[in-house]
C-alpha cells in the first residue's frame, strides 16, 4: 500500500511539472525576431497614419487606460488627452512627412519591448505655416495585452523650426 501511495505521489508530482507552464522561460533568437518583426510593423504604420495626417491606427494601437502616459512637445499627457491633442493637431495640417533614420528596438521578454525611432519630420499647416521636426526621437514601450502589442507609454522630442508665410499688408492688417 505504502508503495501506491509513493507511485501515485511521484506520477502525480511528474504530471504537474510537465504541465505547469514554465518559469522565465527565455526567448530564443526567433521568438524575439518574430516579436521584432511585429513591432516594426506597427512602427512603420504609426508613421504611415501620421504621414496620412490619419488618427484612427493611434487610437488603435495606443492604450486606451488611465496608466497610459504620452509626452509630446507640449508635455505629458493622459490618453484621452494626448488623442484630443493630436486630432487637434492632424485636422490643422495639410501635410507631414515623417523619416525614419535607424529604429532600434530591444526586447525584453514576451510582454514588454521598448522601441526607439530616430528621424525627421517637414510638414505644412492649412494656414501655410512650415515647420521641420529635426532630430525627431520617440521612445516607445509597447507591452502584450490580451494578445495585443498596445503602446502603454511615448515620449516625444525635436527640435521644432517653424517657418511662417509669406504676408502681403492686408494679411497682416486683417491679423492686427
Amino acid at each position: 500500500m505504502k508503495n501506491k501511495i509513493i507511485c501515485l505521489l511521484i506520477v502525480a508530482l511528474s504530471i504537474v511539472a510537465c504541465t505547469a507552464p514554465p518559469k522565465d522561460k527565455a526567448l530564443t533568437h526567433e521568438d524575439k525576431a518574430e516579436i521584432k518583426s511585429e513591432i516594426t510593423a506597427i512602427v512603420d504604420s504609426i508613421a504611415t497614419s501620421a504621414n496620412e495626417l490619419r488618427t484612427d491606427y493611434f487610437k488603435k494601437i495606443y492604450w486606451n487606460n488611465e496608466e497610459f502616459i504620452g509626452v509630446d512637445l507640449t508635455g505629458a499627457h493622459s490618453y484621452d488627452e494626448y488623442m484630443k491633442e493630436t486630432d487637434e493637431m492632424y485636422a490643422s495640417m495639410k501635410s507631414i512627412n515623417f523619416v525614419e533614420d535607424q529604429l532600434s528596438i530591444v526586447v525584453f521578454d514576451d510582454k514588454t519591448v521598448v522601441a526607439l525611432f530616430e528621424g525627421k519630420a517637414k510638414g505644412e499647416s492649412k494656414d501655410g505655416v512650415k515647420m521641420n521636426l529635426n532630430n525627431f526621437n520617440a521612445s516607445m514601450v509597447f507591452r502584450n495585452i490580451d494578445n495585443q502589442w498596445k503602446l502603454v507609454y511615448t515620449h516625444e522630442s525635436a527640435e521644432q523650426e517653424i517657418m511662417m508665410p509669406e504676408t502681403d499688408s492686408t494679411m497682416v492688417e486683417e491679423s492686427m
